[in-house]
C-alpha cells in the first residue's frame, strides 16, 4: 500500500495536497500500520514525498518521524521523488530539466509502465500513473470491469508499447516524451 504525504506538518501538507486534512490522513496511516502489525498482516507499506521547494526544508523530521513507523523487516519502505511533470500535464519537461536531459533515461525504458498496471476508480486503465489526471492513453478495449487484471496488463496494446518502450523508442508518445518521472 503506498501513501503519499508532502509534509510534515499540517501547513506544508495541505498546501501541497489541496482539500485534504493532514490529521485526517496521518491517523488513517497510523490506523493501518496498527492494524497490521497487530493482526501480524504481510501487507507493505511504502510511505513516499514529492520534493519540491515547498517542503524540502522538512526531509530530515519527515523522514526521521515515518522510519519511527515502519519496518524494514517487513519491507516497508519510505522514498522520495523529486517534483515531476505528470507526463506533461502540469508541467512541461523544459520546466522541470531545463536542457539537463540525459541521453541514457531519454532511451531507457519506464519501469512504472513495464511492471505495474494502474486502475482508476470507474475501472479505466492509464498507462501508468503519469496517465491518471486524463488517462489518454488508456487501453480502452481493457478496462478492470471487464476483463481480469492478468488479460489487461497483457492485452495487444500494452504488448506492443512495453516492445517500443524496451526497444529504447518511448518517446515516440507524448506523455512519455514529456515525462520526468526517470529524473527523480
Amino acid at each position: 500500500v503506498l501513501f503519499s504525504v508532502d509534509g510534515i506538518d499540517k501547513e506544508t501538507h495541505e498546501r501541497i495536497r489541496r482539500g485534504v486534512s493532514f490529521e485526517r490522513v496521518i491517523d488513517n496511516i497510523l490506523g493501518i500500520i496498527k492494524m497490521r502489525d497487530g493482526g501480524n498482516y504481510k501487507t507493505r507499506f511504502i510511505v513516499r514525498s514529492i520534493i519540491q521547494d515547498s517542503n524540502r526544508d522538512g526531509w530530515e523530521r519527515y523522514y526521521a518521524f515515518w522510519k519511527s513507523k515502519l519496518y524494514e523487516e517487513r519491507n516497508d519502505m519510505l522514498i522520495k521523488y523529486n517534483l515531476h511533470s505528470w507526463g506533461g500535464a502540469v508541467f512541461s519537461k523544459d520546466t522541470i530539466l531545463g536542457t539537463k536531459r540525459d541521453p541514457k533515461i531519454e532511451k531507457q525504458p519506464c519501469h512504472h509502465f513495464l511492471e505495474n498496471l494502474y486502475i482508476l476508480a470507474d475501472g479505466t486503465l492509464p498507462l501508468c500513473h503519469e496517465d491518471a489526471l486524463c488517462a489518454q492513453y488508456a487501453d480502452t478495449a481493457s478496462n478492470a470491469r471487464n476483463r481480469s487484471p492478468i488479460e489487461a496488463f497483457n492485452s495487444p496494446i500494452r504488448r506492443w508499447m512495453r516492445e517500443v518502450h524496451l526497444a529504447g523508442r518511448k518517446n515516440i508518445f507524448s506523455i512519455c516524451k514529456e515525462c520526468t518521472i526517470l529524473y527523480s
